[in-house]
């Protein structure tokens, strides 16, 4: 529909598309800049949620403070077009709804609008049922809820008349309601994109609103991770001659695709026994980075060494390598050579640490940015390195002002904190 309406307004007039969105990325995660014939080129500036989050425009979701004892178990549930198959699910969820109707009567009694996600119409239907025999006033909208109809749940809700709205779908977008205070995840799903719309629905802040409870009674946060580390990615590309992998079979020699099949479909002789999973009970997947478990280090700066990065398809930058003994604690990556916020980030990273005087040649910035760096580049006392997650990450610089470094323009040195690259009152010379 998008892609059609611009094709008619490019038969009059020029333009340029701009997106806004929290999910810059498909259902099965693929960047919306990344295939064939992509609608968007590139994203122009990205914040970041916990960003938001410390600035007080979103509402953090919290766990329960009791452990969740229900969880939808998943296995054996096939998948078609990126997520688990409707029917099978909605057979397997309306297994737990009992449990997890009279479980949410305990953990979400202090909060005030309830906003439960299934799986289907079926299963939103049976949980509504439940929420009412247990005394709890709730409605149903769905894709399939008369527009009236839906209005007036919506309505209802906002004013307080319902305290829980039960949907399949139809919630995840496009609903203005900021005083929800409990999310009721009971839609499994391995799509990043439903994953973090859903949550998104209790970020939203509103007046005497502290926080939003996320009840998962599903395996989803802790298959996808914390919701602001959820990234998007490149389509993975295939060698035209791949073939899929297979298992050959020791009675008749037959090549049998796909290789997971348990017997042989010429034969039928058993090619392996099937796996016995081992279903995990509830547990308390932290839904923000933040509820990680983090593990911080301060490590004095010996030395830091310069290098040109190359990656094909992306303009070169300058790595920085960070060493304590013999040892290199942490890296980041300058990108001198790049556009937009990027690059801005890049030359207050530049005034930050080197003399008003240098600036790199504009004809080969990356290595004549290694070379003045190696020689001119002020070096932090110390880093402090948060390594909770896959790569360390730099979060804070100390600098020790003494008499050298005044003399490479150390009237700017100020503390700055990770992707906070203090700049001065001096003009940084043009790149």
């Amino acid at each position: 529909m998008y892609r059609q309406l611009l094709r008619d307004l490019a038969k009059y007039c020029q333009f340029r598309v701009v997106g806004m969105t929290a999910t810059p990325f498909r259902g099965n995660g693929v960047w919306l800049t990344d295939g064939k014939d992509p609608l968007f080129t590139g994203i122009a500036y990205e914040v970041k949620l916990e960003e938001l989050l410390q600035a007080g425009h979103l509402a953090p979701l919290v766990r329960p403070v009791d452990a969740i004892q229900t969880r939808i178990d998943t296995h054996g549930i096939s998948t078609a077009s990126g997520d688990y198959a409707v029917d099978a699910l909605t057979e397997r969820v309306a297994e737990y709804l009992t449990a997890v109707a009279d479980e949410t009567l305990t953990l979400a009694a202090e909060r005030k609008k309830w906003l439960a996600f299934m799986p289907s119409v079926r299963n939103a239907a049976q949980f509504l049922s439940l929420l009412h025999e247990r005394g709890v006033p709730a409605a149903m909208v769905t894709g399939e809820t008369p527009k009236k109809e839906r209005a007036q749940a919506i309505e209802d809700y906002r004013a307080g008349r319902l305290r829980c709205l039960v949907t399949v779908l139809a919630l995840t977008t496009g609903f203005d309601v900021p005083d929800v205070d409990c999310l009721i995840w009971c839609r499994p799903t391995i799509s990043p994109v439903l994953y973090v719309q859903g949550a998104g629905r209790g970020l939203r802040i509103a007046p005497d609103k502290q926080d939003c409870l996320w009840l998962d009674f599903s395996d989803t946060t802790e298959r996808l991770g914390p919701i602001d580390q959820i990234r998007g990615r490149k389509k993975a590309k295939r060698a035209e001659d791949a073939q899929a992998p297979y298992a050959v079979c020791d009675q008749c020699g037959a090549q049998v695709r796909p290789a997971s099949l348990l017997n042989c479909p010429e034969c039928g002789a058993v090619l392996r026994d099937p796996e016995e999973r081992q279903f995990v009970g509830a547990s308390n997947a932290a839904i923000l980075s933040r509820q990680l478990a983090t593990k911080i280090n301060r490590y004095e700066v010996d030395r830091v060494t310069y290098h040109t990065h190359r990656k094909p398809g992306s303009p070169d930058s300058m790595r920085v390598e960070y060493w304590s003994g013999m040892r290199v604690v942490a890296r980041e990556w300058i990108c001198l050579g790049h556009v937009g916020f990027a690059k801005q980030k890049a030359l207050n990273w530049w005034q930050r640490r080197m003399p008003a005087d240098q600036a790199p040649a504009a004809n080969n910035i990356i290595e004549s940015a290694v070379s003045l760096a190696t020689e001119y580049a002020v070096t932090p006392a110390a880093i402090l390195v948060n390594e909770t997650g896959k790569f360390p990450e730099i979060i804070k610089f100390e600098w020790v002002t003494n008499d050298q470094d005044r003399t490479r323009g150390s009237d700017r040195l100020l503390p700055a904190g990770a992707g906070e690259f203090a700049t001065g009152s001096s003009e940084l010379p043009e790149l």
